[in-house]
């Protein structure tokens, strides 16, 4: 497969990921299982936004500057939807993008590790050796969905608030931090956590990422 060319210049973004939910709280591989956010979640989703929002006034920015693109997954729908009540914006400023979905884990959704660990022994120590090339039964590996974000990157011409996910999230720390792909496919990223490429540079929360 031939790879979309790299953009030059990526405008401005900041990239959150969702809150919590209960599939989450019991280590269930979620991919694109469509599960809301739990209390917990709301409020990290809350936390998320006010951080976002003292941000954006470091920089003297406000959230309307900013295109507003999220997963349809729900849990990513209702955070961006927190994100921008508690920035002052309209909900309706919400762009759904396809690509910032999660990666599929295919038959492996709604299962704990350990369901896993017993019923597929081998194919889980194939990921353990390798995460970002290891494709789940009927799953995506990172592999799989770098090209897909990649795209989007090309289609981006404005500054821009992404809400999406964890695997999403660790190819964007490959792309745009240069982080080796076995470190990015492990990178810890929390609920809430915001991403920010500014100036040609990845950094988390202001905090520059170690790679």
């Amino acid at each position: 497969m031939i790879m979309p060319a790299f953009p030059e210049s990526v405008p401005l973004l900041y990239v959150v990921r969702h809150g919590r939910t209960l599939w989450n709280d019991q280590g269930r591989f979620q991919g694109l299982a469509d599960i809301d956010l739990n209390d917990e979640g709301r409020a990290e989703a809350v936390a998320a936004g006010l951080r976002l929002r003292s941000l954006l006034n470091d920089r003297d920015q406000t959230i309307d500057q900013f295109d507003i693109l999220s997963s349809r997954l729900i849990r990513a729908q209702n955070t961006a939807e927190i994100l921008c009540q508690v920035n002052g914006s309209e909900v309706s400023r919400i762009r759904f993008d396809q690509r910032l979905g999660e990666l599929s884990f295919g038959e492996w959704e709604g299962m704990t590790t350990l369901e896993v660990k017993s019923r597929f022994p081998a194919l889980r120590k194939q990921r353990k050796t390798d995460r970002w090339n290891f494709r789940p039964p009927g799953g995506e590996s990172y592999a799989d969905a770098t090209p897909r974000i990649k795209n989007m990157f090309l289609d981006f011409r404005r500054p821009s608030i992404l809400v999406c996910h964890t695997g999403v999230m660790r190819i964007i720390l490959h792309l745009l931090g240069k982080m080796p792909e076995s470190d990015a496919s492990i990178h810890v990223i929390g609920h809430g956590d915001i991403l920010i490429w500014s100036d040609g540079r990845l950094i988390c929360d202001e905090s520059p990422l170690q790679m």
